[in-house]
Protein backbone atom coordinates (compact mmCIF):
# COMPACT_ATOMS: atom_id res chain seq x y z
CA UNK A 1 0.00 0.00 0.00
CA UNK A 2 0.61 3.59 -0.67
CA UNK A 3 0.57 4.72 2.83
CA UNK A 4 3.48 3.26 3.96
CA UNK A 5 6.98 3.87 2.24
CA UNK A 6 7.98 0.83 -0.07
CA UNK A 7 10.98 -1.30 1.77
CA UNK A 8 14.24 -1.63 -0.34
CA UNK A 9 17.28 -3.27 -0.42
CA UNK A 10 18.77 -0.42 -0.58
CA UNK A 11 18.43 2.56 2.22
CA UNK A 12 19.02 6.09 0.98
CA UNK A 13 19.16 9.55 2.51
CA UNK A 14 17.88 11.88 -0.70
CA UNK A 15 19.62 15.57 -0.77
CA UNK A 16 16.69 17.41 -1.54
CA UNK A 17 17.13 20.73 -4.19
CA UNK A 18 16.60 23.95 -2.87
CA UNK A 19 12.67 23.63 -2.78
CA UNK A 20 10.93 25.75 -4.99
CA UNK A 21 8.11 26.12 -7.27
CA UNK A 22 6.85 22.80 -7.18
CA UNK A 23 3.28 22.24 -8.76
CA UNK A 24 0.92 19.73 -10.26
CA UNK A 25 0.20 19.76 -13.99
CA UNK A 26 -3.68 19.20 -14.51
CA UNK A 27 -6.12 17.25 -12.19
CA UNK A 28 -5.71 14.86 -10.39
CA UNK A 29 -6.44 11.38 -12.48
CA UNK A 30 -7.49 9.49 -9.43
CA UNK A 31 -6.85 8.13 -5.90
CA UNK A 32 -4.49 5.76 -4.41
CA UNK A 33 -5.77 3.13 -1.91
CA UNK A 34 -5.28 5.38 0.91
CA UNK A 35 -7.40 8.43 -0.51
CA UNK A 36 -3.79 10.71 -1.68
CA UNK A 37 -4.91 12.17 -5.15
CA UNK A 38 -2.59 10.78 -8.04
CA UNK A 39 -1.38 13.10 -10.68
CA UNK A 40 0.05 11.84 -14.28
CA UNK A 41 2.13 15.19 -14.36
CA UNK A 42 4.49 17.67 -12.60
CA UNK A 43 6.31 20.33 -12.74
CA UNK A 44 10.22 20.67 -10.13
CA UNK A 45 11.13 24.10 -11.08
CA UNK A 46 11.54 24.41 -14.84
CA UNK A 47 11.67 20.35 -15.00
CA UNK A 48 8.28 18.71 -16.14
CA UNK A 49 8.04 14.95 -14.38
CA UNK A 50 5.60 12.55 -16.08
CA UNK A 51 4.48 9.48 -15.12
CA UNK A 52 6.21 7.06 -17.23
CA UNK A 53 9.45 9.24 -17.52
CA UNK A 54 12.96 9.11 -15.57
CA UNK A 55 14.51 10.93 -13.47
CA UNK A 56 18.14 11.26 -11.52
CA UNK A 57 18.20 12.05 -7.51
CA UNK A 58 21.45 12.75 -5.37
CA UNK A 59 21.84 10.41 -1.77
CA UNK A 60 24.20 11.63 0.78
CA UNK A 61 27.28 10.25 -0.48
CA UNK A 62 27.39 12.37 -3.74
CA UNK A 63 25.60 9.06 -5.66
CA UNK A 64 23.48 9.61 -8.82
CA UNK A 65 20.45 7.73 -8.31
CA UNK A 66 18.05 6.99 -11.77
CA UNK A 67 14.48 6.17 -10.91
CA UNK A 68 11.74 5.14 -13.39
CA UNK A 69 8.52 7.46 -12.28
CA UNK A 70 5.69 4.46 -11.37
CA UNK A 71 3.09 7.66 -10.43
CA UNK A 72 2.68 10.76 -8.55
CA UNK A 73 0.57 11.66 -5.39
CA UNK A 74 0.09 14.01 -2.71
CA UNK A 75 -0.07 13.51 0.79
CA UNK A 76 -2.58 14.77 3.21
CA UNK A 77 -0.35 17.07 4.94
CA UNK A 78 0.60 18.71 0.91
CA UNK A 79 4.01 17.13 0.23
CA UNK A 80 4.06 15.86 -3.26
CA UNK A 81 5.39 12.82 -3.52
CA UNK A 82 6.82 10.26 -6.42
CA UNK A 83 7.27 6.47 -6.27
CA UNK A 84 9.69 5.62 -8.20
CA UNK A 85 11.61 1.85 -9.14
CA UNK A 86 15.66 2.05 -9.14
CA UNK A 87 17.06 1.45 -12.84
CA UNK A 88 20.68 0.33 -12.39
CA UNK A 89 23.25 0.75 -15.35
CA UNK A 90 24.65 -2.42 -16.84
CA UNK A 91 27.89 -2.01 -15.26
CA UNK A 92 26.22 -2.26 -11.58
CA UNK A 93 24.91 -5.61 -12.40
CA UNK A 94 26.41 -8.33 -12.95
CA UNK A 95 27.21 -8.06 -16.71
CA UNK A 96 30.37 -5.82 -15.18
CA UNK A 97 32.38 -3.83 -17.82
CA UNK A 98 31.39 -6.12 -20.44
CA UNK A 99 28.21 -3.85 -20.76
CA UNK A 100 26.85 -1.52 -23.14
CA UNK A 101 27.35 1.32 -21.78
CA UNK A 102 23.81 2.31 -22.92
CA UNK A 103 22.32 -0.16 -21.28
CA UNK A 104 20.22 -0.06 -18.22
CA UNK A 105 17.94 -2.16 -16.26
CA UNK A 106 14.67 -1.83 -14.84
CA UNK A 107 15.35 -3.18 -10.72
CA UNK A 108 12.58 -4.32 -7.99
CA UNK A 109 13.86 -1.69 -6.22
CA UNK A 110 11.18 1.39 -4.73
CA UNK A 111 11.68 4.80 -3.54
CA UNK A 112 9.27 7.40 -2.12
CA UNK A 113 10.96 10.92 -2.73
CA UNK A 114 9.53 14.29 -2.85
CA UNK A 115 9.25 15.96 -5.95
CA UNK A 116 11.97 18.98 -4.73
CA UNK A 117 14.64 15.61 -4.19
CA UNK A 118 14.45 15.39 -8.36
CA UNK A 119 17.53 16.85 -9.73
CA UNK A 120 17.13 16.57 -13.30
CA UNK A 121 15.31 14.03 -16.12
CA UNK A 122 17.27 11.45 -17.84
CA UNK A 123 16.16 10.01 -21.16
CA UNK A 124 15.14 6.13 -21.09
CA UNK A 125 13.86 4.22 -23.63
CA UNK A 126 11.72 0.92 -22.91
CA UNK A 127 11.90 -1.14 -25.91
CA UNK A 128 10.48 -4.73 -25.31
CA UNK A 129 12.48 -7.02 -28.22
CA UNK A 130 10.90 -9.27 -30.34
CA UNK A 131 12.54 -12.97 -28.93
CA UNK A 132 13.12 -15.40 -31.78
CA UNK A 133 15.60 -16.63 -34.40
CA UNK A 134 13.13 -15.18 -37.65
CA UNK A 135 13.78 -11.35 -35.43
CA UNK A 136 17.45 -11.89 -35.36
CA UNK A 137 17.79 -9.77 -38.37
CA UNK A 138 15.62 -7.49 -37.94
CA UNK A 139 16.55 -6.89 -33.54
CA UNK A 140 20.57 -6.71 -35.31
CA UNK A 141 19.64 -3.60 -37.80
CA UNK A 142 17.70 -2.13 -34.61
CA UNK A 143 20.80 -2.35 -32.77
CA UNK A 144 22.83 -0.98 -35.43
CA UNK A 145 20.92 1.93 -36.28
CA UNK A 146 20.78 2.62 -32.17
CA UNK A 147 24.58 2.88 -31.73
CA UNK A 148 24.56 5.36 -34.64
CA UNK A 149 22.14 7.49 -32.77
CA UNK A 150 24.11 6.98 -29.68
CA UNK A 151 27.31 8.17 -31.30
CA UNK A 152 25.75 11.51 -32.31
CA UNK A 153 24.34 11.90 -29.82
CA UNK A 154 28.19 11.59 -28.08
CA UNK A 155 29.67 13.81 -31.09
CA UNK A 156 26.63 16.60 -30.30
CA UNK A 157 27.63 16.69 -26.86
CA UNK A 158 24.12 15.85 -26.11
CA UNK A 159 23.43 13.55 -23.14
CA UNK A 160 23.44 9.83 -23.30
CA UNK A 161 20.00 7.96 -24.13
CA UNK A 162 19.66 5.25 -22.30
CA UNK A 163 18.15 1.30 -23.45
CA UNK A 164 15.98 -0.53 -20.98
CA UNK A 165 15.10 -4.20 -22.65
CA UNK A 166 15.44 -5.88 -19.66
CA UNK A 167 14.00 -6.31 -15.27
CA UNK A 168 16.99 -7.37 -13.46
CA UNK A 169 16.74 -9.69 -11.02
CA UNK A 170 19.71 -10.45 -8.51
CA UNK A 171 17.95 -12.67 -6.18
CA UNK A 172 16.82 -14.89 -9.08
CA UNK A 173 19.94 -14.62 -10.74
CA UNK A 174 18.50 -13.85 -14.22
CA UNK A 175 17.10 -11.19 -16.76
CA UNK A 176 13.58 -10.98 -17.73
CA UNK A 177 11.52 -9.14 -20.25
CA UNK A 178 10.10 -5.96 -19.26
CA UNK A 179 6.59 -5.74 -18.20
CA UNK A 180 5.70 -2.96 -20.27
CA UNK A 181 2.17 -2.97 -19.94
CA UNK A 182 1.96 -2.53 -16.40
CA UNK A 183 4.57 -0.23 -16.27
CA UNK A 184 4.08 3.90 -15.62
CA UNK A 185 0.15 3.85 -15.46
CA UNK A 186 -0.01 6.35 -12.92
CA UNK A 187 -2.66 4.27 -11.26
CA UNK A 188 -1.62 4.13 -7.64
CA UNK A 189 -0.07 0.97 -8.00
CA UNK A 190 3.11 -0.85 -8.09
CA UNK A 191 3.71 -3.96 -9.87
CA UNK A 192 7.12 -4.61 -7.73
CA UNK A 193 5.28 -3.76 -4.51
CA UNK A 194 2.48 -5.34 -5.54
CA UNK A 195 4.37 -9.12 -5.30
CA UNK A 196 6.74 -8.31 -2.81
CA UNK A 197 5.10 -10.02 0.26
CA UNK A 198 6.49 -10.07 4.45
CA UNK A 199 9.11 -12.35 5.28
CA UNK A 200 10.18 -13.20 2.07
CA UNK A 201 13.46 -14.32 3.74
CA UNK A 202 12.11 -16.38 6.48
CA UNK A 203 13.52 -19.93 7.16
CA UNK A 204 11.25 -22.82 8.83
CA UNK A 205 12.78 -26.08 9.72
CA UNK A 206 10.17 -28.81 8.98
CA UNK A 207 11.56 -31.79 9.65
CA UNK A 208 15.92 -33.34 10.16
CA UNK A 209 16.14 -33.74 6.21
CA UNK A 210 13.25 -30.45 5.32
CA UNK A 211 13.41 -26.75 5.54
CA UNK A 212 11.36 -24.41 3.82
CA UNK A 213 12.86 -21.03 2.60
CA UNK A 214 11.72 -18.00 0.49
CA UNK A 215 8.62 -19.84 0.72
CA UNK A 216 10.31 -23.08 -1.41
CA UNK A 217 10.49 -26.69 0.09
CA UNK A 218 13.81 -27.87 0.37
CA UNK A 219 14.42 -31.24 1.27
CA UNK A 220 17.93 -33.48 1.88
CA UNK A 221 19.09 -35.33 -1.48
CA UNK A 222 17.41 -32.20 -4.28
CA UNK A 223 19.61 -30.67 -6.41
CA UNK A 224 20.00 -26.38 -5.88
CA UNK A 225 21.83 -23.59 -7.17
CA UNK A 226 24.08 -22.21 -4.68
CA UNK A 227 25.76 -18.68 -5.33
CA UNK A 228 29.22 -19.17 -6.59
CA UNK A 229 31.00 -16.44 -4.15
CA UNK A 230 30.55 -19.32 -1.45
CA UNK A 231 32.94 -21.31 -2.92
CA UNK A 232 35.54 -18.68 -3.98
CA UNK A 233 36.50 -15.07 -3.07
CA UNK A 234 38.30 -15.00 -6.36
CA UNK A 235 34.72 -15.64 -8.27
CA UNK A 236 33.51 -12.32 -9.06
CA UNK A 237 36.39 -10.64 -9.98
CA UNK A 238 35.48 -10.24 -13.75
CA UNK A 239 37.91 -8.52 -16.63
CA UNK A 240 36.62 -7.87 -20.18
CA UNK A 241 38.13 -9.61 -22.88
CA UNK A 242 36.71 -9.73 -26.50
CA UNK A 243 32.97 -9.49 -25.77
CA UNK A 244 32.85 -11.43 -22.44
CA UNK A 245 33.74 -11.41 -18.65
CA UNK A 246 36.42 -13.82 -17.79
CA UNK A 247 36.73 -14.62 -14.06
CA UNK A 248 32.89 -14.06 -13.32
CA UNK A 249 31.36 -17.12 -12.76
CA UNK A 250 27.64 -19.10 -12.71
CA UNK A 251 25.68 -20.63 -9.91
CA UNK A 252 26.88 -23.73 -8.52
CA UNK A 253 24.88 -26.81 -9.14
CA UNK A 254 24.96 -28.68 -5.82
CA UNK A 255 23.47 -31.85 -4.12
CA UNK A 256 21.71 -30.96 -0.97
CA UNK A 257 23.37 -33.60 2.09
CA UNK A 258 22.31 -32.49 5.37
CA UNK A 259 20.99 -29.80 7.13
CA UNK A 260 22.23 -28.51 10.88
CA UNK A 261 19.64 -26.39 12.44
CA UNK A 262 17.11 -26.95 15.44
CA UNK A 263 13.85 -29.09 13.99
CA UNK A 264 10.35 -27.52 13.98
CA UNK A 265 7.78 -24.98 12.79
CA UNK A 266 9.08 -21.79 14.65
CA UNK A 267 11.47 -19.62 12.79
CA UNK A 268 14.83 -19.74 12.64
CA UNK A 269 17.77 -17.62 12.10
CA UNK A 270 19.28 -18.22 8.45
CA UNK A 271 22.67 -17.37 9.55
CA UNK A 272 22.77 -19.79 12.58
CA UNK A 273 21.84 -22.87 10.54
CA UNK A 274 23.64 -24.80 7.77
CA UNK A 275 23.81 -27.01 4.91
CA UNK A 276 26.54 -29.47 3.96
CA UNK A 277 26.23 -29.85 0.42
CA UNK A 278 28.16 -31.53 -2.67
CA UNK A 279 28.83 -29.24 -5.26
CA UNK A 280 29.03 -30.16 -9.03
CA UNK A 281 31.34 -28.99 -11.68
CA UNK A 282 30.45 -27.51 -15.29
CA UNK A 283 32.31 -28.23 -18.02
CA UNK A 284 34.48 -24.55 -17.95
CA UNK A 285 35.64 -25.46 -14.57
CA UNK A 286 37.50 -28.47 -15.65
CA UNK A 287 39.04 -27.00 -18.26
CA UNK A 288 39.10 -25.18 -21.41
CA UNK A 289 38.86 -28.05 -24.01
CA UNK A 290 36.17 -29.62 -21.77
CA UNK A 291 34.22 -25.79 -22.19
CA UNK A 292 34.34 -26.20 -25.90
CA UNK A 293 33.53 -30.21 -26.11
CA UNK A 294 31.14 -30.33 -23.59
CA UNK A 295 27.49 -30.34 -23.11
CA UNK A 296 26.30 -27.16 -21.72
CA UNK A 297 24.33 -29.14 -19.45
CA UNK A 298 26.66 -31.81 -18.03
CA UNK A 299 27.94 -31.37 -14.76
CA UNK A 300 30.60 -33.97 -13.05
CA UNK A 301 31.69 -34.62 -9.71
CA UNK A 302 35.32 -34.96 -8.45
CA UNK A 303 35.66 -38.41 -6.16
CA UNK A 304 38.55 -38.42 -3.90
CA UNK A 305 40.39 -41.22 -3.61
Amino acid sequence: KVAKTPPSTRSRKLVSQTSKEMRWKGESAGKTTSGEALYKCAYARELRIDVGGAVTLEDDSGEIVICFVEYMFQKSDGAKMVHGRILQKGSETVLGNAANERDIFLTNDCLEFELKDIKELVSVNLQSMPWGHKYRKENSEAEKIGWAKAEERKKKGLPMEYLCRSLYWPEKGAFFSLPCDKLGLGNGVCGSCEHREPDCDELRILTKTSFIYRKVTYSVHDFLYIRPEFFSQEEDRGTYKAGRNIGLKPYAVCHLLDLCGPAGSKKVDPASTKVSVRRFYRPDDISTAKAYTSDIREVYTIVKI
